[in-house]
């Protein structure tokens, strides 16, 4: 072995080591890529990845997405692949060291702000939580929701615990109504009910400690009872 090849052979594998080059396919079954740079195209790949035991990540790279090819002993057949570099077409998403970004191809946006301790996602579908336990929302401050349509909250038992609670707009119940509460004075165990306003019930009835709103009666003026309400 003469020392010009050996020469050869030493800048070959240097060169190799650390290669920049673009995503030309990629198998998703199989977590592995094919890299072009300049004229060379690679073998099959693995990407790096953040976990890959017990626990598990999968952020896959794209076709044209630049990466950088990390070759032991500048074997580029025994490469792996490191995602991902900003280039012209795919600048980054932010401009500011306190923002972490997950910025999606069809719109998705998260953003954490840690200058302002605020996380803000921006979804352009839907959200979806799967939860086999409960999911728990603590916070000191106020807690807004709001909708840019109707809201359903679907459950085989909802209970609101909270001293105070008000509707400011028409409430419709579909079900039976069960007030627990009581009058003021009248040995209650609850607060006092008190209605600002019309309450229209249709196709039900009311009842009071036993006393139907629609079927009571009363003693009449000379004996006997009155009849219903009609």
């Amino acid at each position: 072995m003469n020392q010009a090849w050996r020469l050869q052979e030493l800048e070959r594998r240097l060169n190799n080591l650390l290669m920049v080059g673009t995503i030309m396919s990629v198998d998703y079954a199989a977590a592995r890529c094919r890299v072009e740079i300049g004229e060379i195209q690679t073998a099959w790949l693995k990407w790096f990845t953040t976990r890959a035991n017990n626990d598990r990540s999968w952020w896959a790279p794209e076709v044209g997405e630049q990466v950088m090819v990390l070759s032991p002993s500048g074997e580029l057949a025994q490469g792996t692949v490191l995602p991902a570099i900003y280039q012209g077409a795919h600048p980054g998403p932010g401009n500011r060291a306190t923002h972490r970004i997950d910025d999606y191809g069809d719109g998705t946006r998260v953003t954490y702000d840690r200058e302002a301790s605020r996380l803000t996602i921006d979804c352009v579908g839907d959200v979806v939580i799967e939860n086999a336990n409960s999911i728990t929302i603590n916070t000191g401050t106020t807690l807004d929701i709001t909708a840019g349509g109707a809201a359903t909250l679907a459950a085989p038992s909802v209970t609101v615990d909270s001293p105070q609670s008000t509707f400011t707009g028409k409430v419709t119940i579909q079900g039976k109504l069960t007030y627990l509460g009581g009058m003021a004075g009248s040995g209650g165990t609850g607060a006092a009910a008190s209605i600002s306003g019309d309450v229209s019930v249709t196709g039900g009835d009311v009842t009071a400690d036993g006393v139907s709103l629609k079927t009571h009666t009363h003693p009449g003026d000379s004996g006997g009872t009155t009849g219903a309400p009609s």
